[in-house]
């Protein structure tokens, strides 16, 4: 005969193995990317990490940057550790320069993860083209996220007011600092943010790997004959590119930048716009004072 605390150990262990079966037989709460509360998406540069963050803001989980914004995401080449946690990503937002996001694809284990390439001709710290890049990275997460759509669309839209606002306040700065007297040339990715700025470019020139010593040559008769004052480089692409062009014909060599978090550490878009403004504004008014 078994002693009853016996007994109540029995008991006990039955009632607790029922319990136990019983929750393994419950269903699993899964997520889809129609249930979802926060959707991870990937990023290939700083660029596209600020747009997607501000189309999405608090809906998604941004994964990334896998480029630094110091290096040139066209001649950019992953390492294993670059693509961690990008495996649990449904998509990826990228340029279509950006040969290296094929490999990002492959190195993962994740045959749904979706390849999104925004193209935009230009350079994308103007606020046009960064408008530009807002829409058609909003389209495309409402595209993804249907069910998020009025989100992503009020989003964007406050974004792009935004800039519109800081661009109205930049225009002042630009004609009290009377930069429409100025003429530079600059790197061809430069050339828009610069006439943004109120600058006459007069020329322009490619990466290290294309420019070549006729160009050169040329451009420094071009920089003689029009009095340019800012020679302007693409930082991605490299500092220094247009020194010899500058110092030929008298003028400042500086550099501004493509992507968020090299001239400004935070990575937010209106704070590299504003250190671009005053790399640039700076070096301006160093060289009217010598004029």
């Amino acid at each position: 005969m078994l002693h009853n605390k016996t007994v109540v150990y029995v008991l006990l262990i039955a009632t607790l193995c029922t319990l136990l079966l019983g929750g393994c037989n419950q269903p699993v709460e899964t997520h889809s990317l129609e249930d979802s509360d926060l959707f991870k998406i990937g990023v290939s540069s700083s660029q596209m990490s600020c747009l997607v963050r501000a189309v999405g803001r608090e809906e998604v989980e941004v994964v990334g940057p896998i480029v630094p914004p110091t290096i040139c995401p066209g001649h950019f080449d992953i390492k294993p550790s670059d693509v961690v946690g990008f495996s649990d990503c449904c998509v990826i937002f990228a340029h279509t320069f950006e040969p290296f996001v094929d490999k990002v694809v492959d190195s993962v284990d994740n045959p749904d993860l979706q390849v999104v390439r925004i193209e935009v001709i230009g350079a994308w710290m103007e606020p046009g083209k960064q408008k530009e890049a807002t829409e058609k990275v909003k389209n495309e997460m409402k595209r993804i996220f249907p069910q998020k759509a009025d989100i992503f669309e009020e989003n964007a839209a406050a974004y792009r007011a935004e800039i519109d606002r800081v661009s109205v306040n930049y225009q002042q700065i630009f004609q009290a600092h009377e930069t429409y007297q100025g003429k530079v040339i600059c790197h061809e990715f430069q050339k828009g943010l610069l006439e943004w700025m109120g600058f006459e470019v007069v020329g322009t020139y490619p990466c290290p790997d294309d420019l070549t010593p006729a160009m050169i040559r040329e451009l420094i008769n071009i920089g003689s004959r029009e009095k340019v004052s800012l020679v302007v480089d693409h930082l991605q692409a490299g500092p220094g590119e247009g020194k010899e062009i500058a110092n030929a014909i008298g003028a400042k060599n500086i550099g501004t930048t493509f992507f968020p978090g090299m001239l400004a550490e935070d990575g937010d878009y209106f704070a590299e716009l504003d250190a671009n403004v005053q790399e640039v504004i700076t070096a301006w008014d160093e060289q009217r004072k010598q004029q």
